[in-house]
């Protein structure tokens, strides 16, 4: 987002803090981002929300501790695993230890904070994991990283990239891609997003440094987890189905009843990344 501010967007644009909470909640945000997990939680209050573009998608990992008895996935039952509850990584967790039999009786989520660079403060994930309060952590990068640089070869790493990829797009509201003039600006960002992400997947090395200093990432380790970050410059195609799945374990969060996959439509839009990028 902010590449796309400094370098392609022909406007004047800010890029803050408050992902679609401040999109829903402040009349001056026009765009937000986050993963599809809290699009899915927000949009019930507020089906005005639309997803527009996505931003990137980010292939999780579990990091265990093989100290802890871990040697193979099914291990994690009656195993601490720590995340940050009710977002994309404890649906992540959920999803894959499914795979292998393990409901959310069989193990304890412990929450803990992020962690950008090290050292890293006591409660964040990494630190839990290198003090043996967790047996094992799954969250967005650089935490992950870190966690499994925390406990050295300890660490053993489980994948399916084809299972789930956290999906974080752009938002906006109905009432924004109904204004013209906002429209017009929205597109041109949308257009610009495109160009940035371009950037990513050709040059990565050319905003490595820049990404560092803005989110407060050691360059080293960026570098070391970017294979599992995916910048494709359109709105996944599979968006709507991803939502579909997700929604009911959301919905089970929550204590209400899932929407159908008719309910949840609405929430993609595809007319401004069709219009910024010139596709019929």
């Amino acid at each position: 987002m902010l590449i796309a501010t400094q370098d392609y967007y022909p406007g004047e644009a800010t890029v803050g803090p408050g992902g679609i909470v401040s999109l829903l909640n402040d009349p001056s945000v026009d765009l937000g981002t986050n993963a599809e997990t809290q699009t899915l939680r927000q949009s019930v209050a507020h089906p005005n929300l639309r997803i527009i573009f996505t931003v990137t998608e980010t292939f999780y990992r579990i990091v265990a501790n093989r100290s802890a008895g871990i040697s193979s996935l099914a291990d994690l039952r009656g195993k601490r695993i720590g995340t940050i509850p009710n977002t994309s990584a404890a649906y992540f967790i959920n999803k894959y230890l499914g795979t292998v039999g393990l409901t959310a009786s069989d193990y304890t989520i412990v929450p803990g904070g992020i962690c950008m660079a090290t050292p890293c403060a006591t409660n964040t994930l990494p630190s839990l994991l290198e003090r043996g309060e967790v047996d094992a952590v799954a969250l967005w990068e650089p935490s992950t990283q870190l966690a499994a640089d925390a406990i050295g070869s300890d660490a053993i790493v489980f994948q399916d990239r084809s299972l789930y990829r956290e999906i974080v797009n752009l938002h906006s509201t109905a009432e924004k891609l109904a204004d013209p003039e906002k429209r017009r600006g929205i597109v041109e960002f949308v257009r610009a997003l495109s160009q940035a992400q371009e950037l990513y997947r050709t040059s990565p090395e050319a905003v490595w440094p820049r990404i560092s200093d803005a989110i407060g990432i050691e360059q080293s380790v960026l570098e070391e987890v970017w294979h599992d970050e995916q910048f494709l410059g359109t709105l996944v195609p599979d968006i709507l189905d991803v939502l579909e799945e997700e929604e009911g374990w959301v919905a089970a969060q929550t204590g209400r009843t899932p929407r159908t996959r008719d309910e949840l439509a609405p929430l993609v839009d595809d007319s401004v990344m069709r219009e910024a990028l010139g596709l019929p």
